[in-house]
């Protein structure tokens, strides 16, 4: 799967905080420039900020986690055509609050490259106690366990419901029904010539 990303230049122009951002997608887009009072609005409340430069929007909300502070950043980019027509783009991106503050206090400028985290969906374990139990018993089987609740279920918006299944395999249902139902099925594998566990959807 392809994860998106965005890189972002932070720095100032006059007396104006400015965003520029660039995507493999769209290129480079623009500047944005923010009142440095919005900013710290964003960052020093928990209110969700709007500001606006020349008919595009940026919507700001600081995201408060365990000490690792994030601004989160969505810009709407828009066009005016001379039909009357507009069209445009939004990018979103989350920095960490210290280098806002960098920015803010030095007026140095500082790039910054966002990577969106892949869709990931809800996984419901609680009926495939006992199945789980059997896996982080074995090291190789509890490896293979974590790395498919990593990248098994890239699926945005749903939720997996996980049942015991035969030996270390799992039975599974969606919420969303597409696909209704399948299998999380341990496989043993060759790569590079070694020999490893992997688990596998099935459907």
């Amino acid at each position: 799967m392809t994860m998106t990303s965005l890189l972002l230049k932070l720095s100032f122009d006059g007396d104006f905080f400015s965003f520029s951002t660039y995507s493999r997608d769209h290129g480079h887009h623009g500047r944005f420039l923010v009142s440095p009072d919005a900013l710290k609005l964003a960052m020093e409340t928990d209110k969700t900020v709007f500001d606006k430069d020349i008919g595009s929007f940026i919507e700001m909300r600081t995201l408060r986690s365990g000490g690792c502070d994030h601004l989160s950043v969505r810009f709407t980019w828009l066009n005016t055509f001379a039909d009357g027509s507009v069209h445009g783009i939004q990018q979103s991106a989350k920095l960490p609050i210290h280098l806002v503050q960098h920015v803010l206090v030095t007026r140095q400028p500082v790039k910054y490259l966002y990577h969106e985290p892949a869709a990931q969906a809800r996984i419901d374990s609680s009926r495939a106690g006992q199945t789980i139990r059997q896996v982080i018993g074995d090291k190789h089987k509890r490896r293979a366990f974590s790395k498919a609740m990593r990248s098994c279920f890239q699926w945005a918006d749903e939720t997996v419901n996980l049942f015991c299944d035969y030996g270390d395999s799992f039975y599974f249902t969606t919420e969303s029904g597409f696909p209704s139902n399948g299998g999380l099925v341990l496989f043993e594998n060759t790569y590079d010539g070694h020999k490893g566990l992997c688990y596998q959807v099935c459907t």
